[in-house]
């Protein structure tokens, strides 16, 4: 038998496993090797062949066998260099010839091994993916494929570690939270609030049988459904977080499920939580906090409040702890009767009970989300004032209440600004504001009851400067359109609350204090977030921002008013104030998305502005502005280079003038910036020549100053007359930190 019918033999049994061949593989496998071994015969049939010896006559020898099938004469001997004892020139020159066969013959067979190896792994691979099962007709079909030119780029069939990023986006919705009630007592002693919950839901969507109720720490007494009469609690599972409940049926949407809870919530246990980082923002997590609870501490009042945000609520009352879910609320607490309490909506009702105790009970009727529940308990003295016929209430220490005018007096007049301006009068039944002590952040827009820091506490006749804290008071008034009356429905959406009332400040200051003040502001807003640029490039629209708390930062607040202001400017104020009015009379206490407020400006301006969007609010990378120009008589040649932008995602586009003073007098030509660009200006009598002299543009604007043409003056807002000065002196960038070419933005 040949060698070339061996090979086919030994081919076709590897195939059909038989013999010492009989192997557990796949049919591709199988044809992939059998494909390999008959290359491997050919290459032997080349091997045996004899060299190109002279003095030797292939033709002629009784042992050769002739094979024509593949347009080449292939000669097999089946006694291997019989010819070599003939001659040593012959020997010579067939031992060299075979040489480099056996080298060539050598060199295939690794690459070919190699190929076996691919083959095996794949097999492998092909064996674990039972759901598509790839199909082999013949062998011969195979080693055709193996025997064509591979086309496929390198690394395009192997496995990678690529993922897409992280998504957090919006909490599913599967029960719709629409009411809530709470009667509750405090225990100092042990520092834990303990009552009872009644919950009203409907499932969302669909039929549902089974719920999960955010509460964090808690020890539960009774869990029961109180309506429907004949519904019952099949199966519950607490972990420390949640509650998982089985009901006996499924209800149907439209079908209202009230449940009662009575329980224990102990915030101490969740002083630290495992892998779970604080922000400077807020600095607590525990939901609920007893200050001097046991009167330990003379100088410090005794003390309870909460801080529901972003998701802490969940840790003194059980709820569906997400700003998508909005709930009206009645809330009862027994205090003692020389506490004042304080929480969302109006007081309904004060009872006197024995035992030197008071039972307060507190209501409101509208929506709004369970990070917004709030509950206030102190010696509080309150200070009543009005707007219009709504209450406005301050609670303080009695010794700092001689001093609520200078720290609160403008709050009436700030609702009647806010609700001129923004088209939607002031939405919520009352505004009380209270100052606590050791508070965990700043300040907290609870719904109609706002909770400040000590560093509200304000004394003019003893204070070194002339700050009254008034931006704090604007921001969390503001909060009460921009957040409580639309909430934004997760916070990797959390601009939506928070840019607008860092931009309020702004509005207030311009509105009570004159532009200047306004200006400067937004200064600080400028440089407070190109310090954190420094080092953090992030969207304001961040999804794939695990943690809620790291939304909390000088991107969502300063870039996000200043990203505003932008639009302002872009926009027109009759436009902009229009656009807010229709984004909050549309969304009224629900959720919304950057998209809605999209929507609002396209909807009153006609215009499409995805691409501000999608620049301002969806983009990460920082852009920086150089901007330099050279001079010949009346010609200037203004330059304007952007950098730091993501390469696949091109320069920003900006609309933003240059500004030219002739002998002609002062003018602004419009430019769309969309790249690098060149401008030559020519006027008669040029002196000064200037892009952006509003200043708008959000990042590091590197200027050469060295031009006289460049920055020569310093300008407020468009919307008022410039003022015209020298660059700021070294002491105003020392006093500040600041280098003077970090400051150059604002020259």
């Amino acid at each position: 038998m040949g060698v070339e019918q061996k090979c086919k033999n030994y081919a076709d049994r590897w195939v059909y496993g038989e013999g010492e061949f009989s192997r557990k593989g796949t049919m591709e496998e199988g044809a992939s090797v059998a494909g390999i071994l008959r290359l491997l015969c050919q290459l032997l049939q080349l091997f045996y062949a004899p060299a190109q010896a002279p003095k030797v006559d292939s033709q002629s020898h009784p042992d050769n066998q002739h094979d024509e099938r593949h347009g080449v004469k292939l000669v097999v001997r089946k006694k291997p260099f019989p010819h070599i004892r003939r001659n040593k020139v012959t020997h010579r020159v067939v031992i060299f010839g075979r040489m480099r066969k056996v080298g060539l013959f050598a060199l295939v067979s690794l690459l070919l091994l190699s190929c076996g190896k691919n083959i095996h792994a794949s097999g492998k691979s092909s064996r674990s993916d039972k759901s598509s099962p790839k199909q082999v007709t013949s062998p011969e079909e195979d080693f055709l494929f193996f025997a064509e030119e591979d086309t496929t780029a390198p690394g395009e069939d192997t496995l990678r570690a690529d993922r897409a990023k992280p998504y957090y986006g919006s909490k599913p919705i599967r029960w719709r939270l629409w009411h809530t009630e709470l009667d509750l007592g405090l225990d100092w002693e042990r520092e834990e609030v303990y009552g009872e919950a009644r919950l009203w839901l409907v499932p969302h969507a669909a039929p549902r049988d089974s719920l999960s109720i955010d509460a964090k720490a808690f020890t539960f007494e009774e869990i029961r459904v109180e309506r429907p009469a004949a519904l019952q609690i099949t199966g519950q599972r607490y972990d420390t977080l949640q509650l998982h409940l089985r009901l006996s049926r499924a209800l149907q949407p439209g079908d209202t499920l009230i449940l009662r809870l009575r329980y224990r919530a102990h915030p101490n246990w969740l002083d630290t939580l495992a892998g779970d980082e604080l922000d400077i923002a807020i600095s607590g997590r525990k939901g609920a906090y007893f200050i001097n609870a046991r009167g330990e501490r003379p100088c410090i009042p005794r003390e309870f409040w909460t801080q529901g945000e972003p998701e802490s609520a969940s840790a003194w009352f059980p709820t569906l702890d997400s700003p998508n879910q909005k709930s009206t609320q009645r809330l009862c607490i027994t205090v003692a009767d020389t506490f004042q309490t304080l929480s969302n909506g109006l007081l309904v009702g004060s009872e006197k009970l024995s035992g030197g105790l008071r039972r307060d009970c507190w209501e409101l009727r509208q929506p709004h989300a369970p990070y917004l529940f709030a509950l206030i308990v102190g010696p509080f003295e309150i200070i009543k004032d009005k707007w219009q016929d709504k209450q406005v209430l301050y609670y303080m220490e009695r010794t700092w209440a001689p001093h609520v005018k200078t720290i609160f007096g403008n709050t009436p007049r700030m609702i009647e600004y806010f609700s001129r301006i923004l088209g939607v009068p002031f939405p919520w039944p009352k505004y009380g504001q209270v100052i606590v002590r050791e508070f965990v952040s700043g300040a907290m827009e609870n719904t109609t009851a706002v909770v400040h820091g000590e560093m509200l506490f304000y004394d003019k006749s003893v204070a070194l400067t002339d700050d009254e804290k008034e931006t704090v008071v604007a921001h969390e008034l503001f909060h009460h359109w921009f957040g409580d009356l639309v909430t934004c429905e997760s916070w990797a959406q959390l601009p939506l609350n928070e840019s607008f009332a860092d931009y309020s400040e702004y509005l207030w200051l311009a509105y009570d204090r004159g532009l200047e003040a306004a200006e400067d502001h937004r200064r600080q807003s400028q440089l407070t977030y190109l310090a954190e640029a420094m080092n953090k490039q992030v969207p304001l629209i961040r999804f794939e921002e695990k943690n809620p708390m790291g939304m909390f930062d000088a991107h969502s607040y300063q870039k996000g008013g200043l990203t505003l202001h932008l639009l302002r400017y872009y926009t027109g104020d009759s436009i902009f104030f229009s656009a807010l009015r229709t984004y909050l009379t549309k969304n009224a206490y629900q959720a919304a998305d950057i998209d809605h407020l999209r929507h609002a400006f396209e909807a009153v301006s006609g215009e499409d502005w995805t691409w501000f969007f999608d620049q301002h609010f969806r983009r990460g990378d920082e852009v920086r502005l150089r901007v330099s120009a050279q001079t010949r008589g009346d010609t200037a040649l203004l330059r304007i280079l952007q950098r730091g932008y993501a390469k696949h995602q091109g320069p920003y586009r900006y609309r933003l003038p240059i500004e030219v003073a002739s002998a002609q007098g002062v003018e602004r030509l419009p430019l769309e910036l969309t790249g690098d660009t060149e401008v030559v200006i020519v006027r008669r009598g040029l002196r000064y020549a200037d892009y952006d002299p509003e200043r708008l543009f959000i990042g590091l604007a590197m200027r050469d100053l060295s031009a006289k043409l460049v920055g020569s003056y310093t300008h407020a807002s468009p919307l008022f007359s410039p003022r015209r000065g020298a660059e700021p002196a070294p002491e105003y960038h020392k006093r500040r930190g600041v280098h003077p070419a970090a400051y150059s933005p604002y020259v």
